[in-house]
């Protein structure tokens, strides 16, 4: 499967390189090809309603909301230490979208979503050019941590500790590559907000543009960006915006279907952002300690010891003097 989705990223550059003079510009931004279980668009990765509802964490038990709260904590993990980091905004949605997709594929049980998380970062920073030491990523995301527990900041030592946990980082960042086929690309969704909303209401609504964009950033804390492709995302973003702002958008046709955005899809898309605003605050304590719980359930019903996987090399030992998971390396530190 990986080396599919590695390949169909490659020729479907070529495909579009080749027909260039046969097709318009627009024909081929809406190109959509099925690969496997993963439905391209232009390149981009689109799963289907009933893969997210079957993806590994549920398979393992997992429920939806809390599967949903992971991945809110986890971008939202990213997007703080990468402010201490001093990354790109591009940075910061590569690596939430990373993120994603390597849940698609991956248990929460399986992999810590902290650890996880810090390896997203490492590789999307190196995917924009702007690369940092793992060691400051590591002390970006122990800081985060602990002003969120309100405990003493202190930077990580390099004991043995640090050295699993710096090898771990490094494993899950190939593991991501890997699982991912190696495709890494990300289309900043962002970055067509303002050319939108000046194309079509022909002038550069700054407040709209803004509203929009704040609706963007909450989006790549969910599974919207794995459901629609970045245009449908940008138009439900900016459609909610006017609409907030009372602002009229052209509706005969409806607007977005220049951008090959079907009613259907934006209906859909609009509940979802919408959605994201009735749901109840995270508590991060909470969510830890019941994954924490079902992990060990699920270690007891199916026999398996997630610490002596290749990925749980350890070091050290907790308070019951057994060996650190890479769950608990983290907070040893």
């Amino acid at each position: 499967m990986a080396e599919t989705a590695s390949d169909s990223c490659r020729s479907s550059d070529l495909e579009t390189s080749a027909s260039s003079d046969t097709e318009s510009d627009a024909s081929l931004a809406w190109r959509t090809r099925t690969v496997g279980s993963i439905r391209l668009t232009n390149g981009f990765w689109i799963y289907s309603s009933e893969q997210l509802a079957s993806t590994p964490s549920l398979q393992d038990g997992l429920d939806v909301e809390l599967e949903a709260d992971l991945r809110f904590i986890g971008c939202e993990l990213i997007q703080q230490a990468s402010g201490l980091l001093r990354l790109s905004h591009a940075v910061v949605t590569t690596a939430q979208m990373l993120f994603h997709r390597f849940y698609v594929r991956q248990s929460f049980f399986v992999h810590s979503f902290k650890i996880a998380a810090m390896a997203c970062v490492m590789l999307a920073s190196k995917i924009e050019y702007a690369p940092r030491h793992l060691f400051d990523v590591i002390g970006a995301f122990r800081l985060v941590d602990q002003l969120r527990k309100d405990s003493t900041a202190r930077p990580p030592q390099q004991d043995l500790g640090y050295v699993t946990l710096k090898h771990l980082v490094v494993q899950t960042e190939w593991r991501v590559l890997r699982d991912l086929g190696y495709c890494v690309r990300v289309q900043h969704s962002h970055k067509l907000i303002t050319p939108i909303v000046e194309l079509v209401l022909q002038r550069a609504d700054r407040k709209i543009i803004q509203l929009a964009w704040n609706y963007m950033n909450d989006c790549h804390r969910s599974d919207i960006v794995l459901r629609y492709p970045p245009e449908t995302i940008v138009c439900a973003c900016i459609q909610i915006a006017s609409r907030l702002r009372r602002t009229p958008m052209p509706d005969a046709p409806h607007w977005y279907t220049a951008f090959g955005v079907s009613d259907a899809d934006m209906d859909a898309a609009v509940r979802r952002i919408l959605g994201l605003y009735v749901r109840p605050k995270v508590n991060v304590a909470k969510v830890e300690w019941l994954v924490h719980l079902l992990r060990s359930q699920i270690m007891k019903s199916k026999g398996v010891d997630f610490a002596h996987s290749p990925l749980n090399r350890r070091a050290g030992s907790n308070q019951l003097g057994q060996p650190f998971s890479q769950f608990e390396l983290f907070e040893s530190l």
